[in-house]
Parts: C-alpha cells; sequence; structure tokens
C-alpha cells in the first residue's frame, strides 16, 4: 500500500502557546487487535498475507483474520507546539520512544536514526507557517501550493473540531470532536523500529511506521485545550468513542507495503520521572539510610487521508 498521501491537511493558525515546565515525560501503553484479509497476496513470490502473519505473529494466526499488538508511547509533554490555534495543534520530535510487540519480537523505535531519515517521512508539516492551512503530508502540501518539510515524528492534539478519516476509502465523518494522534516513521523502504523482522518466506521484514489516533465521544472531551497533555490530565477510555492503530511493514521480499490498521482494546498512561527527580529520590534515600466553514472546524489528527467536509 502507498502511504504517500496517508496525511492530509486542516486549519490551523500560527500561534505560540506557553506551555508548562514543571510536567514530566508521559508513557502511553497499548494493545490493540488489527485486522487483514490472509488470502490477499503480499509477497513478491505470490505469498498471503495469512503466509506473512504466520512468520511475524505465531503459527496459526495468520489464518484468523486478526493479530494482537501491544507497545508503549512516550513522549515529551512540554514540547512546544509548531503552530496552533484554539482547535489545533502539531508537535513535531516530541515523541522520544516508542515500542510494538509483534508475536514473540518487541520493535523499538530508533529516534536518532528516525531524525536522520526524516528526509523521506511521508509525514511532517509545511513550512509556510504565516498560511492558514496545516498539511501533514506532501501531496496535500502540493495541493495547497505549500511546501513540505517531513519529520518522521508528529503529534497532533485536535480540540473541539470537525474532520473526517479515509483509512479505506470510505470516509468516516466526526463531528465537534477532540482527537490524539502520534506517529513515527513512515519511512518507505526504510526500518524506523528496530530490529528487522526475519522472516523464512520474505527475508527481513522493516516496520517502518507505526501511529495511533483516540477520537473522542460526542458528550465527552478527550482534552481541554490543545496542549499536550501530561499523564494526570490525559484521556481516559470511557472518553473515547473510536481508535485507530496503523502499523507498516516493509522489504524486498513484499509486493508493495503492508499496512495494519485496528482498533486500540485499551491503553494506560504513567509518569516517567524526571532525572533530576531520581537524583533527589536517591539521594534522600542516602541521606535517609519521585474548521470549515460557518462554526465548523477542521484538523488532521490520524495520518490517514483527510479531506474537509
Amino acid at each position: 500500500m502507498n502511504i504517500m498521501n496517508k496525511w492530509c491537511s486542516g486549519i490551523l493558525i500560527a500561534l505560540a502557546i506557553p506551555l508548562s515546565t514543571n510536567a514530566a515525560p508521559v508513557a502511553v501503553s497499548y494493545s490493540a487487535t488489527i485486522g487483514f484479509n490472509p488470502s490477499a497476496t503480499v509477497g513478491v513470490g505470490g505469498q498471503n498475507a495469512g503466509t506473512l502473519i504466520n512468520e511475524l505473529f505465531g503459527s496459526g494466526i495468520g489464518s484468523t483474520g486478526t493479530a494482537k499488538v501491544t507497545g508503549v508511547f512516550t513522549y515529551e509533554s512540554t514540547a512546544p507546539a509548531l503552530n496552533s490555534n484554539s482547535r489545533s495543534a502539531g508537535y513535531i520530535n516530541a515523541i522520544t520512544g516508542a515500542t510494538a510487540t509483534i508475536g514473540a519480537s518487541t520493535v523499538t523505535a530508533d529516534i536518532q536514526d528516525i531524525a536522520a531519515n526524516a528526509a523521506t517521512s511521508q509525514i511532517g508539516y509545511n513550512k509556510d507557517p504565516s498560511s492558514s492551512i496545516w498539511c501533514v503530508s506532501p501531496g496535500t502540501c502540493l495541493q495547497n501550493n505549500l511546501t513540505f518539510a517531513p519529520t518522521g515524528n508528529l503529534i497532533q492534539v485536535v480540540n473541539n473540531s470537525d474532520f473526517y478519516l479515509n483509512p479505506n476509502g470510505t470516509p468516516a465523518y466526526y463531528y465537534d470532536r477532540d482527537a490524539i494522534a502520534l506517529a513515527i516513521g513512515f519511512t518507505p523502504g526504510h526500518s524506523a523500529l528496530f530490529p528487522r523482522l526475519s522472516t523464512p518466506s520474505f527475508g527481513d521484514v522493516n516496520v517502518q511506521a507505526l501511529s495511533f489516533i483516540l477520537i473522542s465521544t460526542a458528550d465527552k472531551s478527550l482534552v481541554d485545550s490543545v496542549l499536550l497533555p501530561d499523564s494526570a490530565s490525559f484521556v481516559t477510555s470511557s472518553e473515547v468513542e473510536s481508535s485507530l492503530l496503523t502499523l507498516v511493514f516493509s522489504g524486498p521480499g513484499l509486493e508493495n507495503d503492508f499496512t495494519l490498521t485496528g482498533q486500540l482494546n485499551n491503553f494506560t498512561t504513567s509518569p516517567i520521572p524526571e532525572p533530576a527527580s531520581w537524583a533527589m529520590f536517591i539521594s534522600g534515600l542516602i541521606f535517609v539510610i519521585s474548521l470549515i466553514g460557518r462554526n465548523r472546524r477542521y484538523s488532521s489528527p490520524n495520518g490517514r487521508d483527510l479531506r474537509s467536509t
């Protein structure tokens, strides 16, 4: 699957927002069920998706049409917003780590390597901050005559906005919702998460992209602003109506990029103590013996193909 235009545009106005300086980094642990068509051809030798899933996730799983992915995202909640207004904000390079457990293997994002290969990423932002258009993919920026700057590491926070997602060619509309999306990689042909996964039938397989989005219910609020939430103010599962996890594989043995999508089953958050806090804690131990038209708004929360309504 081509992931060139999976991220699109939203209406944003450049506005600096002061952020708290005392919030700790945040860890978000997740579990998701992804779906696939076992008979779909994915290998250059004609192998099907069921064979690939069996070799990645474990024997017998490929025939079921579903598999489970677990992992953790970490981000720095004090990262400054690139562009923002009262409805949406984008944060580049705020993600400090990510993992995905695929069968018996766990892959880990190499944040430095992602930054070094950011020039090939299909997620990023427009370099024209004075523009009212916020685009996060090369295709959408081009459509709006804006210069695209790839980053490979992006968080978007949406507050009380209208948008729609188009992951499988059929738009799903959301009105006056909140959303939080985290994405890393999306670097075609490159493994953003390591190690590469070795398979008998497909050779080494790259995990080139990982992302998830949480979308609020109609009468709930995930966020009260477009600031990155700290652990104490993060989302609870009762506030989430829908979610989308995306995992993208590539490799010379695959006919095209192989994209898995699914719903999050659950997630939890916890603060990560700052190094200085740990030092104080240890010292204490030693001493004693932690938008679109009239009142309608549009944003781009998830890295799928979004269009304004």
